[in-house]
């Protein structure tokens, strides 16, 4: 027959495999979601580019180096943001696994715990305490006496329970798992919202060009066709000027709020764990003193 310390080993191998699943899909849920905005973006990115060399009336496989030079610095730039995010999401999972080692921790506890219960209920020295308190109701019950009432009403107030060590080390062991899940929670919402943080920061890397291209196209119809018109016979040095040149300022731009960005989310980062491992630190703590007391 399965003793009990098999049965709790195989119920926490059981719960590992799920919690790594778990974080498995996690990845692969950013992993997905992130290269899906990323290829939204560039090709967004790549079209506009692509209709302001148009608009100068000049062919798009003329300038293939231009524009793909131009590209591959933008996917640089999403690049730093997906690492940084990316590690950023690994910090937190790692904060996960931690905490959910701390829960098979306690969980194995609790049962050590119950079983040693139960164990001492049935021992010798359990039936010494019953049969003291028993002692003790059945004189205060019977005496007549004030003093001798008095004094065996003190004895058996200050008879203490030995089962009320192993019920404050049970409830506990409870409060400190449920601590753990709640910052477990937490954690997951922080997956998410990783998640969503690096979607707006590729939304602020790809700002500049989506606003240089709805200034181009400001403006009535007829202006637009004047302009249209105009720039198609304008010189190779205005296209560049105005097309090749504005996207690499566009980018030195991007670079420098990029810069601050990353830099925001590395301190964000170190936040977040310290503010995890202080939690921690707070729910052990509690712990040692509910046990200790």
């Amino acid at each position: 027959m399965e003793n009990l310390g098999t049965r709790l080993m195989t119920q926490i191998r059981d719960l590992s495999e799920l919690e790594v699943q778990k974080l498995e899909i996690q990845i692969a849920k950013f992993n997905k979601e992130i290269s899906s905005y990323y290829e939204t973006k560039i090709s967004t990115i790549e079209e506009n580019i692509d209709s302001q060399i148009e608009y100068y009336g000049k062919n798009v496989s003329d300038h293939e180096n231009e524009k793909n030079r131009i590209l591959d610095k933008y996917k640089k730039e999403f690049q730093k943001i997906y690492d940084i995010r990316k590690e950023q999401f690994f910090n937190i999972q790692v904060e996960i696994q931690e905490l959910q080692a701390n829960q098979k921790i306690a969980f194995a506890n609790f049962k050590k715990v119950a079983d040693d219960r139960k164990a001492f209920e049935e021992s010798s020295k359990y039936s010494e305490y019953i049969l003291k308190r028993q002692e003790l109701e059945n004189i205060i019950n019977s005496t007549v006496n004030k003093e001798e009432f008095e004094k065996y009403s003190e004895l058996l107030a200050n008879l203490k329970d030995p089962l009320e060590t192993y019920t404050s080390k049970l409830e506990a062991l409870v409060n400190k798992y449920a601590g753990y899940d709640e910052i477990i929670l937490e954690c997951e919402a922080k997956l998410t919202d990783c998640i969503l943080s690096a979607k707006k920061d590729f939304d602020e890397i790809a700002k500049y060009r989506n606003t240089n291209v709805a200034i181009l196209e400001n403006g009535n119809f007829i202006t637009n066709l004047i302009n249209k018109i105009l720039s198609r016979f304008a010189g190779k040095s205005k296209f560049e000027k105005d097309v090749i040149q504005k996207m690499e300022s566009e980018l030195v731009e991007v670079e420098k709020s990029n810069l601050e960005i990353t830099n925001a989310i590395n301190e964000q980062t170190i936040y977040l764990v310290a503010k995890i491992e202080e939690l921690r630190d707070v729910i052990n703590s509690e712990f040692n003193i509910a046990i200790n007391e």
